[in-house]
Formats: structure tokens, sequence, C-alpha cells
């Protein structure tokens, strides 16, 4: 089985005025439900292998709170900003191009992960569950029989559902 890990950014601050989207910062609440995740997902055994990282503040600092909470100093990292500026289909396909072996974790921004999720899931309750929403901190896990570098729609299996706290 090869896993693939979709999370949208924890909660962020609102923007400012005349600051840039991309410079957001996260909420304390946000960077709390980070690094809850990444105990929830440590206990889980939900340990990606690697990381794809939109490149805007607010996403970096989601994977500094969960890897926090993951207690995890080796998971390789790459920054993307095409993960910010991206839709579902750009994010298929920095997947599928990604050196990954066994488990990936990406770090992007709705309505790309959602629509990407909704995409990969088979099954008609698994594409609603990807449907109903992804709140900010919200992580998705998804099984796959095939590598990632073949990553077809309808193929995933939705293993857990991950949400901060209400």
């Amino acid at each position: 089985m090869y896993r693939l890990y979709l999370l949208r950014h924890a909660e962020a601050s609102h923007a400012t005025a005349g600051a840039h989207d991309f410079d957001r910062v996260l909420s304390d609440r946000g960077w709390q439900d980070g690094v809850e995740l990444g105990r929830a997902m440590k206990t889980a055994g939900y340990l990606p292998s690697s990381v794809l990282c939109s490149s805007a503040v607010r996403a970096s600092q989601t994977w500094e709170a969960v890897r926090q909470g993951l207690e995890a100093l080796s998971i390789e990292v790459s920054y993307l900003p095409e993960l910010y500026r991206g839709d579902a289909a750009d994010c298929r396909i920095l997947i599928m191009t990604s050196p990954v072996e066994s488990s990936l974790l990406v770090i992007g921004h709705n309505p790309a992960i959602q629509e990407l999720a909704h995409l990969l899931l088979r099954g008609s309750e698994a594409r609603m569950a990807a449907s109903a929403g992804f709140a900010p901190g919200t992580l998705a896990v998804l099984d796959f029989p095939e590598p990632l570098q073949n990553l077809a729609p309808r193929t995933g299996t939705l293993v857990a559902v991950l949400s901060p706290r209400k």
C-alpha cells in the first residue's frame, strides 16, 4: 500500500490592510491545532516519509507545528510555490513527479486540497466525505494500491480524517 496525506494548512490570522495573502501567519489556535495534529498522527502511526508544502507562510508554519507534534526532525520537506497558486491537477502532477517511496504529506490550500481528495477517492461515500469540506487543519489519509507516481483518479481509499478541535 502507498499512502498520501492531504492537509489543508491550519487556521491563519486574518489578512491585514496592505498585506499579501501569501504572508498570512498562523493564528495561535492554528499553531496549537498543528502541534496537536502532529501528536495525533504520531499516535496513529501516520508518519510521512517526505513532505511537499506550499511556500506560503501559513503552510510552512503548519508543517513546523505538525513536525513539532510528530517529534520528527529528519523528514525531508520541499517548499513549492505551485502548491500555493495551483489547482488539484497541478497538485496531482507534483505528487506524481515526487521521488517519494512510500508515504507523502502534501500541505496546501483549499479549494485545491479538497478537490484533489474528491478526484482521488473511490466510492461515493468517500467522495462525499471529501466534498463535505476541509476546515483549516484537516488531514485526510488515503491509501493507494499503486505507487504515487501512478496516481490515478478514483483509486484511493479513505483511511481516516483528522480534524482540529471544534
